[in-house]
């Protein structure tokens, strides 16, 4: 006798629906979607009915995981500070290796939207921001630098590294014509 798995459904009945599998649902997947949305819309794209979207989801689901829209661009942030390639402290060449990390900073940060927009206004406490932090302070002690002036170098610099890819954002949103940039060059001088 077959079993009711083997009998047809009757016509009337309204079909199932056959849907893919929802990937399973985490912090990881979230900051994943998040970052992608952040690279083709910036941070004003990023939203948590966006993020839910993005995953197949509902906008509540994603509360079990991220406080709110601003913890997940801290998150996303942090996600990004981790690209930042750190390097061993070496004492002979400290101030070519803090440079370095400045500049992989500001590249990481330029390479994604206007992420940098996010580390204004607070430090940047995650784990990432933290390491990329304490390894700059490494070098720079390294080099003989104070702690007081270290750690002033990693906050003035930092904020400088920030407030320039945050300008370079609003430059290329801006798209200035030839003209434009000819006539803002003459004004300034070059």
């Amino acid at each position: 006798m077959p079993g009711a798995a083997d009998l047809p459904e009757p016509p009337w009945w309204t079909p199932r629906k056959t849907s893919a599998p929802r990937r399973s649902l985490s912090r990881e997947a979230i900051v994943g979607a998040a970052l992608k949305i952040l690279r083709a819309e910036g941070t004003y794209g990023v939203s948590m009915r966006r993020v839910a979207t993005e995953l197949g989801t509902g906008a509540a689901s994603l509360y079990a995981h991220v406080a709110n829209k601003e913890e997940l661009l801290e998150l996303v942030f942090d996600e990004i500070v981790a690209e930042i390639p750190l390097p061993e402290p070496d004492p002979a060449r400290w101030q070519e290796q803090v440079r370095q990390v400045w500049i992989d900073s500001h590249a990481a940060l330029a390479r994604n939207g206007d992420i940098a927009r996010v580390a204004l206004g607070r430090v940047p406490l995650g784990p990432n921001s933290m390491r990329v932090a304490e390894v700059t302070m490494t070098v720079l002690r390294s080099g003989g630098v104070p702690d007081k002036a270290a750690a002033w170098a990693v906050d003035v610099v930092g904020l400088y590294v920030v407030a320039n890819a945050i300008e370079g954002t609003v430059y290329a949103d801006r798209q200035p014509s030839e003209k434009e940039r000819a006539a803002y060059w003459s004004q300034v001088g070059n």
